[in-house]
Protein backbone atom coordinates (compact mmCIF):
# COMPACT_ATOMS: atom_id res chain seq x y z
CA UNK A 1 0.00 0.00 0.00
CA UNK A 2 1.59 3.29 -0.64
CA UNK A 3 2.47 5.64 1.69
CA UNK A 4 -0.59 8.16 2.01
CA UNK A 5 -3.35 5.82 0.58
CA UNK A 6 -4.23 4.41 4.43
CA UNK A 7 -4.28 8.21 4.66
CA UNK A 8 -6.87 8.74 1.95
CA UNK A 9 -8.84 6.33 3.20
CA UNK A 10 -9.59 7.52 6.38
CA UNK A 11 -9.57 10.91 5.29
CA UNK A 12 -13.20 11.46 4.53
CA UNK A 13 -14.55 9.83 7.84
CA UNK A 14 -12.10 12.35 9.78
CA UNK A 15 -12.65 15.10 7.91
CA UNK A 16 -16.35 14.80 8.75
CA UNK A 17 -15.80 14.02 12.34
CA UNK A 18 -13.45 16.56 12.52
CA UNK A 19 -15.89 19.45 10.97
CA UNK A 20 -18.61 18.69 13.88
CA UNK A 21 -15.47 18.75 17.00
CA UNK A 22 -14.77 22.23 18.81
CA UNK A 23 -14.48 25.29 16.86
CA UNK A 24 -11.72 28.29 16.74
CA UNK A 25 -11.11 29.81 20.37
CA UNK A 26 -10.28 33.62 21.01
CA UNK A 27 -9.64 33.01 24.73
CA UNK A 28 -6.54 31.28 25.87
CA UNK A 29 -5.82 28.01 24.14
CA UNK A 30 -5.90 25.01 26.38
CA UNK A 31 -5.22 22.14 23.43
CA UNK A 32 -5.43 21.73 19.81
CA UNK A 33 -7.38 19.61 17.91
CA UNK A 34 -6.18 18.18 14.09
CA UNK A 35 -5.27 15.73 11.68
CA UNK A 36 -2.92 13.12 13.68
CA UNK A 37 -3.03 9.25 13.66
CA UNK A 38 -0.68 6.60 13.33
CA UNK A 39 3.02 5.89 11.33
CA UNK A 40 4.09 2.45 9.93
CA UNK A 41 7.37 1.94 8.22
CA UNK A 42 8.45 -0.26 5.63
CA UNK A 43 10.47 -3.23 6.51
CA UNK A 44 11.47 -5.48 3.47
CA UNK A 45 8.42 -5.72 1.87
CA UNK A 46 5.59 -4.42 4.13
CA UNK A 47 4.67 -1.87 5.97
CA UNK A 48 4.72 -1.97 10.62
CA UNK A 49 3.64 -0.21 13.21
CA UNK A 50 5.85 2.49 14.24
CA UNK A 51 6.66 1.55 17.99
CA UNK A 52 9.00 4.32 18.70
CA UNK A 53 11.56 6.36 17.19
CA UNK A 54 15.28 7.92 18.50
CA UNK A 55 18.06 8.93 17.81
CA UNK A 56 19.19 5.55 16.61
CA UNK A 57 16.45 4.43 14.15
CA UNK A 58 12.80 3.52 14.05
CA UNK A 59 11.54 0.33 15.71
CA UNK A 60 8.48 -1.31 13.96
CA UNK A 61 6.50 -4.26 15.94
CA UNK A 62 5.51 -7.52 14.20
CA UNK A 63 5.15 -11.12 13.88
CA UNK A 64 9.45 -11.19 13.89
CA UNK A 65 8.87 -8.81 17.36
CA UNK A 66 10.55 -5.48 17.73
CA UNK A 67 13.06 -4.87 15.11
CA UNK A 68 15.39 -1.45 13.90
CA UNK A 69 14.91 0.11 10.48
CA UNK A 70 16.88 3.11 9.07
CA UNK A 71 15.32 6.50 9.16
CA UNK A 72 15.48 6.70 5.45
CA UNK A 73 13.07 4.08 5.31
CA UNK A 74 9.51 4.64 3.48
CA UNK A 75 6.84 5.42 6.23
CA UNK A 76 2.89 5.22 5.89
CA UNK A 77 0.43 7.33 7.36
CA UNK A 78 -3.31 6.82 8.75
CA UNK A 79 -4.99 10.13 9.98
CA UNK A 80 -7.81 10.60 12.13
CA UNK A 81 -8.87 13.43 14.65
CA UNK A 82 -6.65 13.60 17.66
CA UNK A 83 -6.00 16.18 20.48
CA UNK A 84 -2.90 17.82 21.74
CA UNK A 85 -2.10 20.14 24.43
CA UNK A 86 1.30 20.44 22.89
CA UNK A 87 2.83 22.67 19.98
CA UNK A 88 5.06 23.60 17.86
CA UNK A 89 5.43 26.20 15.18
CA UNK A 90 7.02 26.06 12.41
CA UNK A 91 8.97 28.85 10.88
CA UNK A 92 9.51 30.12 6.93
CA UNK A 93 9.77 26.45 5.92
CA UNK A 94 11.16 26.35 2.48
CA UNK A 95 10.16 23.47 0.47
CA UNK A 96 12.18 22.60 -2.57
CA UNK A 97 12.52 19.44 -5.14
CA UNK A 98 15.59 18.91 -7.32
CA UNK A 99 15.69 15.88 -10.39
CA UNK A 100 18.94 14.24 -9.25
CA UNK A 101 19.23 12.96 -12.96
CA UNK A 102 19.18 16.61 -14.08
CA UNK A 103 22.01 17.68 -11.86
CA UNK A 104 23.64 14.18 -13.36
CA UNK A 105 23.55 15.65 -16.40
CA UNK A 106 24.16 19.24 -15.51
CA UNK A 107 27.26 18.35 -14.13
CA UNK A 108 28.39 15.85 -17.19
CA UNK A 109 27.77 19.18 -19.16
CA UNK A 110 30.23 20.87 -16.85
CA UNK A 111 32.55 18.05 -17.00
CA UNK A 112 32.39 18.62 -20.57
CA UNK A 113 33.08 22.37 -20.91
CA UNK A 114 36.45 21.42 -18.88
CA UNK A 115 37.60 18.71 -21.17
CA UNK A 116 36.37 20.47 -24.38
CA UNK A 117 38.87 23.07 -22.74
CA UNK A 118 41.76 20.96 -21.57
CA UNK A 119 41.73 19.21 -25.56
CA UNK A 120 41.11 23.35 -26.94
CA UNK A 121 44.67 24.28 -24.80
CA UNK A 122 46.29 21.09 -25.31
CA UNK A 123 45.74 21.38 -29.28
CA UNK A 124 46.21 25.19 -29.32
CA UNK A 125 49.56 24.66 -27.28
CA UNK A 126 50.68 22.44 -30.19
CA UNK A 127 50.15 24.86 -32.70
CA UNK A 128 51.79 27.80 -30.52
CA UNK A 129 54.95 25.69 -30.53
CA UNK A 130 54.85 25.28 -34.00
CA UNK A 131 54.57 28.88 -35.03
CA UNK A 132 57.58 29.62 -32.55
CA UNK A 133 59.77 27.30 -34.29
CA UNK A 134 58.34 28.82 -37.78
CA UNK A 135 59.34 32.24 -36.32
CA UNK A 136 62.46 30.83 -35.09
CA UNK A 137 63.83 29.67 -38.50
CA UNK A 138 62.50 32.73 -40.81
CA UNK A 139 59.50 31.03 -41.89
CA UNK A 140 57.29 33.82 -43.32
CA UNK A 141 54.23 34.17 -45.79
CA UNK A 142 51.43 32.08 -46.44
CA UNK A 143 52.68 28.60 -44.57
CA UNK A 144 52.90 31.04 -41.25
CA UNK A 145 49.52 32.55 -42.11
CA UNK A 146 48.28 28.77 -42.20
CA UNK A 147 49.26 28.36 -38.95
CA UNK A 148 47.76 31.96 -36.97
CA UNK A 149 44.59 31.16 -39.17
CA UNK A 150 44.44 26.79 -37.64
CA UNK A 151 45.40 28.48 -33.79
CA UNK A 152 42.09 30.79 -34.62
CA UNK A 153 40.17 28.27 -35.56
CA UNK A 154 40.79 25.99 -32.66
CA UNK A 155 39.89 28.99 -29.60
CA UNK A 156 37.14 29.88 -31.76
CA UNK A 157 35.63 26.29 -32.13
CA UNK A 158 36.23 25.82 -28.13
CA UNK A 159 34.33 29.38 -27.32
CA UNK A 160 31.35 28.12 -29.43
CA UNK A 161 31.16 24.50 -28.02
CA UNK A 162 31.55 25.94 -24.31
CA UNK A 163 29.22 28.17 -25.00
CA UNK A 164 26.73 25.65 -26.39
CA UNK A 165 27.08 23.85 -23.50
CA UNK A 166 26.37 26.64 -20.84
CA UNK A 167 23.29 27.39 -22.83
CA UNK A 168 21.93 23.93 -22.36
CA UNK A 169 22.70 24.52 -18.59
CA UNK A 170 21.08 27.57 -17.88
CA UNK A 171 17.95 27.00 -20.46
CA UNK A 172 17.76 23.39 -18.72
CA UNK A 173 17.62 21.88 -21.86
CA UNK A 174 18.04 18.08 -20.54
CA UNK A 175 15.96 15.07 -20.61
CA UNK A 176 12.87 14.37 -17.56
CA UNK A 177 13.34 17.33 -16.06
CA UNK A 178 9.62 17.44 -15.43
CA UNK A 179 10.64 14.63 -12.55
CA UNK A 180 11.99 15.26 -9.09
CA UNK A 181 12.89 12.76 -6.67
CA UNK A 182 15.23 14.79 -3.81
CA UNK A 183 12.78 16.61 -1.68
CA UNK A 184 14.92 19.31 0.61
CA UNK A 185 12.97 21.14 3.22
CA UNK A 186 14.50 23.99 5.39
CA UNK A 187 13.41 26.61 7.77
CA UNK A 188 13.33 27.28 11.65
CA UNK A 189 10.65 25.72 14.76
CA UNK A 190 9.83 26.86 17.67
CA UNK A 191 8.60 24.57 20.70
CA UNK A 192 5.83 25.47 22.90
CA UNK A 193 6.20 22.76 24.99
CA UNK A 194 9.07 19.55 25.93
CA UNK A 195 9.03 17.11 23.25
CA UNK A 196 11.30 13.73 23.85
CA UNK A 197 12.56 12.44 20.23
CA UNK A 198 10.55 14.23 18.30
CA UNK A 199 10.43 13.16 14.84
CA UNK A 200 8.20 14.47 11.59
CA UNK A 201 6.94 12.89 8.61
CA UNK A 202 6.91 14.48 5.00
CA UNK A 203 4.41 13.19 2.67
CA UNK A 204 4.32 14.00 -1.34
CA UNK A 205 1.36 13.79 -3.85
CA UNK A 206 2.01 14.13 -7.20
CA UNK A 207 -0.58 13.69 -10.44
CA UNK A 208 1.56 11.52 -12.99
CA UNK A 209 0.27 9.68 -16.17
CA UNK A 210 0.93 5.96 -16.99
CA UNK A 211 3.60 5.39 -19.27
CA UNK A 212 1.36 2.61 -21.06
CA UNK A 213 -2.40 3.49 -20.51
CA UNK A 214 -1.79 7.38 -20.74
CA UNK A 215 -3.93 7.72 -18.02
CA UNK A 216 -3.32 9.98 -15.02
CA UNK A 217 -2.88 7.97 -11.18
CA UNK A 218 -1.99 9.90 -8.24
CA UNK A 219 1.12 8.24 -6.56
CA UNK A 220 2.02 9.76 -2.72
CA UNK A 221 4.62 8.34 -0.56
CA UNK A 222 6.61 9.61 2.86
CA UNK A 223 9.66 9.69 4.48
CA UNK A 224 10.71 10.90 8.63
CA UNK A 225 12.75 13.51 9.71
CA UNK A 226 14.27 13.11 13.80
CA UNK A 227 14.57 16.23 15.64
CA UNK A 228 15.42 15.27 19.10
CA UNK A 229 14.48 16.49 22.24
CA UNK A 230 12.65 19.45 21.89
CA UNK A 231 12.90 22.47 25.05
CA UNK A 232 9.66 24.58 25.72
CA UNK A 233 10.92 28.02 24.16
CA UNK A 234 14.23 27.12 22.09
CA UNK A 235 13.98 28.07 18.47
CA UNK A 236 16.15 25.64 16.23
CA UNK A 237 17.02 24.91 12.81
CA UNK A 238 15.25 22.36 10.10
CA UNK A 239 17.32 20.99 7.69
CA UNK A 240 15.79 17.68 5.96
CA UNK A 241 16.12 15.68 2.68
CA UNK A 242 15.22 12.81 1.07
CA UNK A 243 15.13 10.71 -2.07
CA UNK A 244 12.09 9.41 -3.33
CA UNK A 245 11.07 7.95 -6.52
CA UNK A 246 10.65 9.90 -9.24
CA UNK A 247 7.47 11.89 -9.21
CA UNK A 248 6.37 15.14 -10.90
CA UNK A 249 7.53 18.41 -9.49
CA UNK A 250 5.05 20.16 -11.57
CA UNK A 251 2.34 18.91 -9.76
CA UNK A 252 3.32 17.87 -6.26
CA UNK A 253 1.72 19.03 -2.83
CA UNK A 254 3.20 18.15 0.17
CA UNK A 255 2.20 17.64 3.82
CA UNK A 256 3.92 17.72 7.22
CA UNK A 257 3.18 16.13 10.49
CA UNK A 258 4.73 15.96 13.87
CA UNK A 259 4.95 13.59 16.97
CA UNK A 260 6.93 12.44 19.86
CA UNK A 261 9.25 9.42 19.95
CA UNK A 262 6.50 7.21 21.38
CA UNK A 263 4.04 8.32 18.68
CA UNK A 264 1.78 10.67 20.34
CA UNK A 265 0.77 13.22 17.36
CA UNK A 266 1.83 16.91 18.45
CA UNK A 267 0.16 19.65 17.33
CA UNK A 268 1.63 22.32 15.08
CA UNK A 269 0.99 25.67 12.73
CA UNK A 270 1.50 22.77 9.92
CA UNK A 271 -0.86 20.25 11.06
CA UNK A 272 -3.77 19.76 8.99
CA UNK A 273 -7.31 20.84 9.66
CA UNK A 274 -5.38 22.47 13.25
CA UNK A 275 -8.22 24.33 15.88
CA UNK A 276 -7.50 25.83 18.75
CA UNK A 277 -9.44 25.09 21.59
CA UNK A 278 -10.31 26.24 25.19
CA UNK A 279 -10.70 24.55 28.65
CA UNK A 280 -14.02 23.28 28.05
CA UNK A 281 -13.77 22.96 24.58
CA UNK A 282 -10.21 20.65 25.10
CA UNK A 283 -12.26 19.05 28.42
CA UNK A 284 -14.96 17.59 26.47
CA UNK A 285 -12.92 16.62 23.60
CA UNK A 286 -11.46 14.81 26.06
CA UNK A 287 -14.29 12.96 27.36
CA UNK A 288 -14.98 12.11 24.14
CA UNK A 289 -11.92 10.70 23.05
CA UNK A 290 -11.71 8.56 26.25
CA UNK A 291 -15.02 6.95 25.24
CA UNK A 292 -14.28 6.34 22.37
CA UNK A 293 -11.35 3.98 22.79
Amino acid sequence: MSALRRLGTVFCAAAFALAGWGAETSGDVSGYLFYGGEVSAKKGKAYYPVLRVDKKGIYVEGDFGVKKVNRRAPVALSLKPVFSERYVEFLDLDFDVISSRVAREEAAALSDIGFVGTQSDIQAGQVKAGIIAMEAAGVKGRDLEREYQKLEAIEADSVDMQRQIHRGIEDGDFEHQRFGDTVYLKGEYHAHADVKDAYFVVGIRSTMVHAETGRPFEFSDARMGYLGDLMEGEVSRLKFRAVFPEFDMNSVKWELYLFSGDGEPIASNRAKGVRALGAKESAAIKDRMALAK
